[in-house]
């Protein structure tokens, strides 16, 4: 900092000792350092502390907390598990199994929307049968994503230990109308007898039955009919509406495979004889009837396709067609059908064909097929004959079985004649086993069949 002379106020040099303008003594002034006095510490005291001492826990309440975390435990555990068990997801399956598990108990996930209608594993049951023929893949989706299956919804339907929600089908419940056209008829449902039927009008009877749940049921009615002890049953789906089991007779002859069984509402009523039919005289129908045939292929039982309200179609007063049953004639002759089975005329036509004029598209794997090549070969060594003029076939179909997958096993004929410049030789094979599959709307021959020579002849060409 520059300073000045207090005596002429002109500016000094650092250090200067006097004025160098009026020669005044400058007085340096310095200020003596003040020591800092120590801070002062005040006397302390020692405080001794007494250690906290606890109470150990008593054995009784160590037990008693035990307890409460082994149950708090368990109860979390059992909720977890609970969780997932009562899940929407999990009570669904379990319905669809009880389904189609011949021995679970569907019940305990049915309710009915009257609650009048008592619940047992046998109530059920029609409507389980019902159910049955939906797979197993789709009753489960339709639950899922639509709460709706056949004649019921999934609903919720209380708790499972207050905790869960419990789902459950409400399944639709009808009253269906019986009737028929004899009076003192009884009428049985599922085998349990339900009652005598009413007088209605016009020779009509009827029997208003309790309500059922959705489901099919067997309903026979037993009558006596000009002395006769007379009996009719229908299989119906009660949710179809009123239900006629008027009874006619009516004679009827089946023709099919020796042996075949034949069944009405799956209770077998006879068989085939081994000409390959049957007849039946004044047998009791009513319209709602299933009729189909079974045969042994393998070790299995193998149906035909079932002909629905049969009774109707044999009927006298049937203005329909069905191409298993012709009333055409006096006679009614049932002629039952396979899945996939090729017709005679089919037959005669697509062997003819091959014998005439083989095409690998008309065999099974087209011309790698074993059986196209050995025909193709036998023709044209016949071709290579230059001793045969001419060769023609003739087919002659002599049986046709259904076999598993929509295949046929065919026994035919077929008669050679060989034409040569001074004779014609005539030879008759029979074929047995071959075999035509159904290829989409097409019929295609997977095997020719073992030939067999069973009569030659050979004719003069003067003769």
């Amino acid at each position: 900092m520059k300073k000045f002379c207090p005596n002429c106020g002109k500016p000094l040099k650092d250090g200067a000792a006097f004025c160098p303008n009026c020669g005044a003594k400058i007085t340096q002034n310095t200020a003596p350092k003040t020591p800092q006095s120590a801070p002062q510490q005040m006397p302390t005291r020692s405080v001794q502390r007494k250690p906290v001492q606890h109470k150990p826990m008593s054995k009784k309440n160590k037990i008693i907390w035990s307890i409460v975390a082994a149950f708090a435990v368990i109860f979390i555990g059992l909720y977890i598990f609970g969780n997932q068990y009562y899940s929407r997801d999990h009570q669904i399956a379990r319905i669809v199994n009880a389904v189609k598990s011949s021995n679970s108990d569907l019940s305990k996930y049915v309710i009915a929307d009257d609650s009048n209608v008592k619940i047992t594993a046998e109530s059920v049951e029609p409507y389980k049968k019902l159910l049955n023929t939906e797979k197993s893949d789709k009753l489960q989706s339709n639950l899922t994503d639509e709460n709706s299956v056949t004649n019921g919804e999934l609903v919720e339907n209380g708790k499972y230990f207050l905790l869960f929600p419990k789902y459950q089908l409400k399944v639709q419940t009808y009253q269906p109308k019986v009737t028929t056209n004899h009076a003192d008829s009884v009428l049985y449902i599922n085998g349990d007898k339900s009652g005598k039927f009413l007088d209605d009008s016009d020779n009509n009877y009827y029997n208003k039955e309790n309500r059922l749940l959705a489901g099919k049921y067997t309903f026979l009615v037993k009558s006596k009919i000009s002395g006769r002890d007379l009996q009719a049953s229908s299989t119906v789906d009660v949710s179809k509406g009123d239900i006629d089991m008027g009874i006619e007779t009516q004679t009827f002859m089946v023709k099919s495979i020796p042996d075949a069984n034949i069944f009405i509402n799956d209770k077998k009523i006879g068989t085939v004889g081994q000409d390959g039919k049957v007849t039946f005289e004044n047998y009791p129908i009513t319209k709602n009837m299933d009729f189909y045939v079974t045969t042994k292929v393998g070790k299995k039982d193998l149906p035909s396709t079932t002909i629905h309200n049969f009774g109707e179609a044999v009927s006298d007063n049937y203005n329909g067609s069905s191409d298993q049953v012709d009333t055409s004639d006096d006679d009614v002759v049932v002629t039952p059908e396979w899945p996939g089975m090729i017709s005679d005329d089919d037959a005669k036509s697509l062997f003819q064909d091959t014998f005439d004029d083989p095409d690998s598209d008309d065999f099974v794997n087209g011309s790698s097929n074993t059986t196209y090549k050995d025909i193709t070969k036998m023709e044209k060594g016949f071709d290579d004959n230059d001793d045969i003029s001419n060769v023609d076939y003739e087919v002659e179909v002599e049986s046709i079985t259904p076999a598993a997958d929509e295949t046929s096993k065919v026994d035919y004929k077929v008669t050679y004649k060989f034409d040569h410049d001074d004779y014609t030789n005539t030879q008759v094979m029979e074929y047995k086993g071959a075999t035509v599959k159904k290829d989409g709307d097409k019929y295609k021959i997977d095997y020719l069949g073992n030939g067999k020579l069973i009569s030659s002849k050979k004719t003069d060409n003067d003769d």
